[in-house]
Protein backbone atom coordinates (compact mmCIF):
# COMPACT_ATOMS: atom_id res chain seq x y z
CA UNK A 1 0.00 0.00 0.00
CA UNK A 2 2.80 2.35 0.94
CA UNK A 3 4.51 1.64 -2.36
CA UNK A 4 1.35 2.44 -4.29
CA UNK A 5 1.02 5.80 -2.51
CA UNK A 6 4.64 6.70 -3.20
CA UNK A 7 4.30 5.77 -6.86
CA UNK A 8 1.12 7.85 -7.14
CA UNK A 9 2.80 10.89 -5.61
CA UNK A 10 5.74 10.53 -7.96
CA UNK A 11 3.40 10.28 -10.95
CA UNK A 12 1.47 13.37 -9.86
CA UNK A 13 4.71 15.33 -9.40
CA UNK A 14 5.93 14.27 -12.82
CA UNK A 15 2.66 15.27 -14.48
CA UNK A 16 2.73 18.65 -12.71
CA UNK A 17 6.30 19.21 -13.90
CA UNK A 18 5.42 18.40 -17.51
CA UNK A 19 2.30 20.58 -17.34
CA UNK A 20 4.33 23.52 -16.04
CA UNK A 21 6.88 23.14 -18.81
CA UNK A 22 4.09 22.84 -21.36
CA UNK A 23 2.35 25.93 -20.01
CA UNK A 24 5.53 28.00 -20.11
CA UNK A 25 6.23 26.96 -23.67
CA UNK A 26 2.63 27.52 -24.78
CA UNK A 27 2.00 31.10 -23.58
CA UNK A 28 1.94 33.71 -26.32
CA UNK A 29 3.70 37.01 -25.59
CA UNK A 30 2.27 40.17 -27.16
CA UNK A 31 4.34 42.75 -29.05
CA UNK A 32 3.26 46.28 -28.10
CA UNK A 33 5.14 48.16 -30.85
CA UNK A 34 8.11 47.77 -33.16
CA UNK A 35 10.34 49.94 -30.96
CA UNK A 36 9.24 48.78 -27.51
CA UNK A 37 8.82 45.14 -28.46
CA UNK A 38 7.19 42.84 -25.94
CA UNK A 39 8.80 44.01 -22.69
CA UNK A 40 8.20 47.44 -21.15
CA UNK A 41 11.19 48.57 -19.06
CA UNK A 42 11.31 51.35 -16.45
CA UNK A 43 12.46 54.03 -18.93
CA UNK A 44 9.67 53.18 -21.35
CA UNK A 45 7.16 53.24 -18.50
CA UNK A 46 8.17 56.84 -17.77
CA UNK A 47 8.33 57.86 -21.43
CA UNK A 48 4.83 56.63 -22.29
CA UNK A 49 3.34 57.35 -18.84
CA UNK A 50 1.94 53.87 -18.28
CA UNK A 51 1.56 51.79 -15.10
CA UNK A 52 1.49 54.95 -12.91
CA UNK A 53 0.30 52.83 -9.97
CA UNK A 54 3.72 51.15 -9.89
CA UNK A 55 5.89 54.19 -10.68
CA UNK A 56 8.00 53.82 -7.52
CA UNK A 57 8.89 50.13 -7.78
CA UNK A 58 8.44 49.20 -11.45
CA UNK A 59 11.15 47.13 -13.16
CA UNK A 60 9.51 45.57 -16.22
CA UNK A 61 6.29 44.08 -17.56
CA UNK A 62 4.97 42.06 -20.47
CA UNK A 63 1.54 40.90 -21.63
CA UNK A 64 0.71 37.37 -22.71
CA UNK A 65 -2.07 34.93 -23.48
CA UNK A 66 -2.08 31.79 -21.36
CA UNK A 67 -2.90 28.24 -22.47
CA UNK A 68 -6.53 28.80 -21.42
CA UNK A 69 -6.72 31.77 -23.87
CA UNK A 70 -6.92 34.35 -21.07
CA UNK A 71 -4.83 37.53 -21.09
CA UNK A 72 -2.42 38.47 -18.28
CA UNK A 73 0.33 40.90 -17.42
CA UNK A 74 3.51 39.71 -15.75
CA UNK A 75 4.97 42.45 -13.57
CA UNK A 76 8.44 42.52 -12.10
CA UNK A 77 8.52 44.88 -9.10
CA UNK A 78 11.07 46.03 -6.55
CA UNK A 79 9.83 45.45 -3.00
CA UNK A 80 11.87 45.92 0.19
CA UNK A 81 15.14 45.32 -1.60
CA UNK A 82 13.89 42.18 -3.33
CA UNK A 83 12.51 41.55 -6.81
CA UNK A 84 9.01 40.09 -6.89
CA UNK A 85 6.86 38.83 -9.73
CA UNK A 86 3.14 39.63 -9.89
CA UNK A 87 0.47 38.48 -12.30
CA UNK A 88 -2.57 40.63 -13.17
CA UNK A 89 -5.44 39.56 -15.36
CA UNK A 90 -6.30 41.82 -18.30
CA UNK A 91 -8.68 41.83 -21.22
CA UNK A 92 -7.97 42.43 -24.87
CA UNK A 93 -9.25 46.03 -24.84
CA UNK A 94 -7.00 47.05 -21.94
CA UNK A 95 -3.89 45.64 -23.59
CA UNK A 96 -4.85 47.36 -26.83
CA UNK A 97 -5.05 50.57 -24.82
CA UNK A 98 -1.39 50.20 -23.93
CA UNK A 99 -0.33 49.42 -27.50
CA UNK A 100 -2.44 52.29 -28.86
CA UNK A 101 -0.91 54.80 -26.47
CA UNK A 102 2.65 53.69 -27.22
CA UNK A 103 2.19 53.56 -30.98
CA UNK A 104 0.43 56.94 -31.02
CA UNK A 105 3.22 58.70 -29.13
CA UNK A 106 5.86 57.03 -31.31
CA UNK A 107 4.08 58.26 -34.45
CA UNK A 108 3.90 61.81 -33.04
CA UNK A 109 7.64 61.84 -32.35
CA UNK A 110 8.22 60.89 -35.96
CA UNK A 111 6.01 63.77 -37.11
CA UNK A 112 3.30 61.49 -38.54
CA UNK A 113 -0.21 62.94 -38.56
CA UNK A 114 -2.11 60.02 -40.12
CA UNK A 115 -2.26 57.78 -37.04
CA UNK A 116 -5.57 55.89 -36.82
CA UNK A 117 -6.71 53.96 -33.78
CA UNK A 118 -8.59 51.42 -35.83
CA UNK A 119 -5.31 50.33 -37.45
CA UNK A 120 -3.77 49.20 -34.15
CA UNK A 121 -3.49 45.40 -34.20
CA UNK A 122 -2.10 43.22 -31.42
CA UNK A 123 0.24 40.46 -32.57
CA UNK A 124 2.18 37.76 -30.76
CA UNK A 125 5.89 37.20 -31.08
CA UNK A 126 5.19 34.31 -33.48
CA UNK A 127 3.49 36.73 -35.88
CA UNK A 128 -0.08 35.57 -35.29
CA UNK A 129 -2.80 38.07 -34.42
CA UNK A 130 -4.24 38.35 -30.93
CA UNK A 131 -8.05 38.18 -30.80
CA UNK A 132 -10.62 39.70 -28.46
CA UNK A 133 -11.81 36.68 -26.47
CA UNK A 134 -14.60 37.04 -23.88
CA UNK A 135 -13.15 36.60 -20.41
CA UNK A 136 -14.55 36.02 -16.99
CA UNK A 137 -14.05 38.69 -14.36
CA UNK A 138 -11.25 37.86 -11.96
CA UNK A 139 -10.38 39.07 -8.50
CA UNK A 140 -6.88 39.65 -9.85
CA UNK A 141 -8.17 42.34 -12.17
CA UNK A 142 -7.31 45.78 -10.87
CA UNK A 143 -9.89 48.55 -11.03
CA UNK A 144 -9.59 52.16 -10.06
CA UNK A 145 -12.24 54.87 -10.37
CA UNK A 146 -11.16 58.41 -11.04
CA UNK A 147 -12.93 61.46 -12.49
CA UNK A 148 -13.21 61.42 -16.26
CA UNK A 149 -11.16 64.61 -16.49
CA UNK A 150 -8.07 62.70 -15.32
CA UNK A 151 -8.25 59.90 -17.90
CA UNK A 152 -4.77 60.83 -19.09
CA UNK A 153 -3.35 59.61 -15.78
CA UNK A 154 -5.49 56.52 -15.28
CA UNK A 155 -3.61 53.29 -14.51
CA UNK A 156 -3.13 51.39 -17.72
CA UNK A 157 -4.42 48.15 -16.19
CA UNK A 158 -8.00 49.27 -15.67
CA UNK A 159 -10.06 46.48 -17.23
CA UNK A 160 -13.19 48.25 -18.44
CA UNK A 161 -12.10 51.21 -20.55
CA UNK A 162 -12.60 52.36 -24.11
CA UNK A 163 -9.14 52.38 -25.70
CA UNK A 164 -9.79 55.69 -27.47
CA UNK A 165 -9.95 57.45 -24.08
CA UNK A 166 -6.42 56.40 -23.26
CA UNK A 167 -4.72 58.20 -26.16
CA UNK A 168 -2.73 61.22 -25.11
CA UNK A 169 -4.64 64.48 -24.65
CA UNK A 170 -4.71 66.83 -27.61
CA UNK A 171 -3.00 69.53 -25.55
CA UNK A 172 -0.76 70.00 -22.55
CA UNK A 173 -0.07 73.05 -20.39
CA UNK A 174 3.20 74.11 -18.86
CA UNK A 175 5.42 76.77 -17.36
CA UNK A 176 8.93 77.89 -18.19
CA UNK A 177 11.70 79.71 -16.35
CA UNK A 178 14.93 80.88 -17.94
CA UNK A 179 17.58 83.49 -18.60
CA UNK A 180 18.46 85.70 -21.59
CA UNK A 181 22.20 86.14 -21.52
CA UNK A 182 22.61 88.21 -24.70
CA UNK A 183 20.65 91.13 -26.14
CA UNK A 184 22.16 93.02 -29.07
CA UNK A 185 19.90 96.10 -28.71
CA UNK A 186 22.17 99.02 -27.72
CA UNK A 187 19.69 101.86 -26.97
CA UNK A 188 22.39 104.31 -28.10
CA UNK A 189 19.90 107.11 -28.77
CA UNK A 190 19.28 107.44 -25.05
CA UNK A 191 22.79 108.84 -24.47
CA UNK A 192 22.16 111.61 -27.04
CA UNK A 193 18.86 112.53 -25.37
CA UNK A 194 20.60 112.85 -22.01
CA UNK A 195 23.18 115.15 -23.63
CA UNK A 196 20.41 117.41 -25.04
CA UNK A 197 18.85 117.73 -21.60
CA UNK A 198 22.23 118.46 -20.03
CA UNK A 199 22.77 121.34 -22.50
CA UNK A 200 19.33 122.78 -21.77
CA UNK A 201 20.03 122.73 -18.02
CA UNK A 202 23.31 124.67 -18.37
CA UNK A 203 23.41 128.50 -18.03
CA UNK A 204 25.90 131.20 -17.18
CA UNK A 205 26.00 130.47 -13.47
CA UNK A 206 26.49 126.72 -13.61
CA UNK A 207 27.36 123.96 -16.02
CA UNK A 208 26.02 120.42 -16.21
CA UNK A 209 28.84 118.36 -17.67
CA UNK A 210 28.02 116.13 -20.61
CA UNK A 211 28.17 112.43 -19.90
CA UNK A 212 29.12 109.67 -22.28
CA UNK A 213 26.23 107.30 -21.61
CA UNK A 214 25.81 103.93 -23.31
CA UNK A 215 22.79 101.78 -22.50
CA UNK A 216 22.55 98.07 -23.13
CA UNK A 217 20.38 95.46 -21.47
CA UNK A 218 21.29 91.79 -21.13
CA UNK A 219 20.97 89.20 -18.40
CA UNK A 220 17.19 89.18 -18.45
CA UNK A 221 15.02 86.88 -16.38
CA UNK A 222 12.39 85.04 -18.41
CA UNK A 223 9.11 83.41 -17.37
CA UNK A 224 6.41 82.00 -19.63
CA UNK A 225 3.28 79.87 -19.85
CA UNK A 226 3.01 77.15 -22.50
CA UNK A 227 0.20 75.60 -24.49
CA UNK A 228 1.22 72.65 -26.69
CA UNK A 229 -1.32 71.19 -29.11
CA UNK A 230 -0.80 67.70 -30.55
CA UNK A 231 2.97 67.97 -30.05
CA UNK A 232 3.27 70.12 -33.19
CA UNK A 233 2.00 73.55 -32.18
CA UNK A 234 3.15 75.56 -29.18
CA UNK A 235 1.64 78.80 -27.96
CA UNK A 236 3.66 80.82 -25.45
CA UNK A 237 3.20 83.99 -23.40
CA UNK A 238 6.55 85.35 -22.17
CA UNK A 239 7.51 88.03 -19.66
CA UNK A 240 11.14 89.28 -19.53
CA UNK A 241 12.64 91.76 -17.13
CA UNK A 242 16.08 93.00 -16.13
CA UNK A 243 17.24 92.65 -12.53
CA UNK A 244 17.12 95.85 -10.49
CA UNK A 245 20.41 97.76 -10.13
CA UNK A 246 21.60 100.65 -7.95
CA UNK A 247 24.25 101.87 -10.34
CA UNK A 248 24.70 105.54 -11.21
CA UNK A 249 23.54 104.86 -14.75
CA UNK A 250 21.09 102.04 -15.36
CA UNK A 251 18.46 100.79 -17.76
CA UNK A 252 15.46 98.85 -16.50
CA UNK A 253 13.77 96.80 -19.19
CA UNK A 254 10.54 94.79 -19.37
CA UNK A 255 8.96 93.03 -22.30
CA UNK A 256 5.91 90.91 -23.01
CA UNK A 257 5.42 88.67 -26.03
CA UNK A 258 2.94 86.14 -27.33
CA UNK A 259 3.91 83.69 -30.06
CA UNK A 260 2.85 80.60 -31.98
CA UNK A 261 5.48 77.96 -32.80
CA UNK A 262 5.60 74.91 -35.05
CA UNK A 263 7.60 71.99 -33.64
CA UNK A 264 9.67 69.79 -35.96
CA UNK A 265 10.37 66.31 -34.58
CA UNK A 266 13.87 65.32 -35.72
CA UNK A 267 15.04 62.82 -33.14
CA UNK A 268 13.36 61.08 -30.24
CA UNK A 269 14.26 63.77 -27.69
CA UNK A 270 15.28 66.65 -29.95
CA UNK A 271 12.70 69.10 -31.33
CA UNK A 272 13.64 72.26 -33.24
CA UNK A 273 10.94 74.90 -33.73
CA UNK A 274 10.21 78.20 -35.43
CA UNK A 275 7.76 80.83 -34.22
CA UNK A 276 6.15 84.14 -35.08
CA UNK A 277 4.82 86.50 -32.44
CA UNK A 278 3.96 89.96 -31.16
CA UNK A 279 6.17 91.73 -28.64
CA UNK A 280 5.95 94.93 -26.60
CA UNK A 281 8.78 96.42 -24.53
CA UNK A 282 9.13 99.20 -22.01
CA UNK A 283 12.37 100.70 -20.71
CA UNK A 284 13.35 103.25 -18.09
CA UNK A 285 16.76 104.95 -18.29
CA UNK A 286 18.16 106.61 -15.18
CA UNK A 287 21.25 108.69 -14.51
CA UNK A 288 22.21 110.13 -11.13
CA UNK A 289 24.04 113.51 -11.06
CA UNK A 290 23.87 114.79 -7.48
CA UNK A 291 25.24 118.23 -8.33
CA UNK A 292 24.30 121.68 -6.99
CA UNK A 293 22.77 124.09 -9.46
CA UNK A 294 22.25 127.78 -8.88
CA UNK A 295 18.69 127.38 -7.63
CA UNK A 296 18.82 123.83 -6.31
CA UNK A 297 20.23 120.36 -6.82
CA UNK A 298 20.09 118.16 -9.89
CA UNK A 299 19.75 114.72 -8.39
CA UNK A 300 18.92 112.66 -11.49
CA UNK A 301 17.27 112.48 -14.90
CA UNK A 302 14.89 109.67 -15.85
CA UNK A 303 13.61 108.83 -19.34
CA UNK A 304 10.95 106.31 -20.27
CA UNK A 305 10.17 104.67 -23.59
CA UNK A 306 8.02 101.94 -25.09
CA UNK A 307 7.88 100.08 -28.36
CA UNK A 308 5.80 97.37 -30.06
CA UNK A 309 6.57 95.08 -32.97
CA UNK A 310 7.00 91.63 -34.50
CA UNK A 311 9.17 88.85 -33.08
CA UNK A 312 10.69 85.90 -34.95
CA UNK A 313 12.19 82.99 -33.04
CA UNK A 314 14.16 79.82 -33.63
CA UNK A 315 14.69 77.31 -30.87
CA UNK A 316 15.71 73.80 -29.93
CA UNK A 317 13.92 71.68 -27.32
CA UNK A 318 15.70 68.77 -25.68
CA UNK A 319 13.28 66.54 -23.79
CA UNK A 320 14.74 64.90 -20.69
CA UNK A 321 11.35 63.30 -20.03
CA UNK A 322 7.72 63.74 -21.07
CA UNK A 323 7.41 66.58 -18.52
CA UNK A 324 10.80 68.37 -18.52
CA UNK A 325 12.67 69.94 -21.43
CA UNK A 326 15.51 72.41 -21.94
CA UNK A 327 14.87 75.18 -24.45
CA UNK A 328 17.72 77.00 -26.26
CA UNK A 329 16.30 79.88 -28.29
CA UNK A 330 17.11 82.97 -30.31
CA UNK A 331 14.68 85.85 -30.92
CA UNK A 332 14.83 88.78 -33.28
CA UNK A 333 12.51 91.70 -32.50
CA UNK A 334 11.51 94.01 -35.36
CA UNK A 335 10.78 97.20 -33.45
CA UNK A 336 10.21 100.69 -34.91
CA UNK A 337 12.03 103.59 -33.31
CA UNK A 338 11.08 103.86 -29.65
CA UNK A 339 8.94 106.69 -28.31
CA UNK A 340 10.80 108.39 -25.45
CA UNK A 341 9.10 110.48 -22.79
CA UNK A 342 11.18 112.45 -20.27
CA UNK A 343 9.71 112.75 -16.82
CA UNK A 344 10.30 116.43 -16.08
CA UNK A 345 12.04 118.01 -19.05
CA UNK A 346 11.06 119.24 -22.49
CA UNK A 347 13.17 117.84 -25.31
CA UNK A 348 12.06 120.14 -28.10
CA UNK A 349 11.20 119.18 -31.66
CA UNK A 350 14.39 117.35 -32.63
CA UNK A 351 14.67 114.13 -30.67
CA UNK A 352 17.20 111.40 -31.52
CA UNK A 353 15.65 108.02 -32.22
CA UNK A 354 16.18 105.09 -29.90
CA UNK A 355 16.44 101.65 -31.47
CA UNK A 356 15.39 98.78 -29.24
CA UNK A 357 15.27 96.05 -31.90
CA UNK A 358 17.84 93.28 -31.90
CA UNK A 359 18.74 89.67 -31.15
CA UNK A 360 18.10 87.85 -27.90
CA UNK A 361 19.72 84.52 -27.02
CA UNK A 362 18.70 82.58 -23.95
CA UNK A 363 18.05 79.29 -22.21
CA UNK A 364 15.05 78.06 -20.24
CA UNK A 365 13.62 74.94 -18.62
CA UNK A 366 10.06 73.93 -19.56
CA UNK A 367 7.76 72.00 -17.24
CA UNK A 368 4.55 70.45 -18.62
CA UNK A 369 1.75 68.48 -17.05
Amino acid sequence: MKKIILNSLALISLLAFFYKCYAQDSIKIIILSKDVGSVVDSEERKEFDIFPTYSDNFISAYFYQSVDSQYYCSLKLQSDGAVKDSILKFNYVSIRNVASRIQYQESQKLGKTDFKLENVVLVFTDGSEAKDIPQKQSNLAFKEKRPKSTLHNLPINKVEMDYSELIEKNFVLGLSAGYIFHNSAEFEGLGEIFNILEEKLSNQTYTVPKTNLSFKVSNLFRFSSLFIYKRNYMGEMVFNFSPATDEQTSLEYKSFSISLSYLFTVLKNLTPYASLGYSASKFTAYHRYGINLGGGTLESITLEGNVKGIMLSLGLLYNFSSNVAVNLFGNYKFYPDAVVQPHDYYLGTTVPTVEAKGFEIGLSINFTN
